[in-house]
């Protein structure tokens, strides 16, 4: 069983999110286990951290052996393609 750790950010953050999202978002990640934990996570690049994408949310967190420790909760930012003229 993974210990699941929430900074004082990560918890600011899920209180100002829809209700709706933020029951999945504790839900999800309170289902993880080992075995689902390296499909669902990835790395982020040059760094120790680890990110966990749900909904229109990105998890970032850091792992430990035995504890998974949350830091931060944020929206996945839209991407704006630039139009161009034919």
């Amino acid at each position: 069983m993974i210990k699941i750790i929430y900074s004082s950010q990560a918890r600011n953050d899920l209180a100002h999110i829809n209700w709706k999202i933020r029951e999945k978002i504790v839900t999800f990640i309170g289902d993880l286990k080992q075995s689902r934990l390296n499909n669902k996570v990835q790395p982020i690049q040059d760094s120790d951290l680890l990110k966990i994408s749900i909904e229109n949310h990105v998890v970032i967190g850091e792992m430990d052996k035995e504890s998974l420790n949350i830091i931060k909760v944020v929206k996945r930012p839209k991407i704006k393609l630039p139009e161009y003229e034919a």
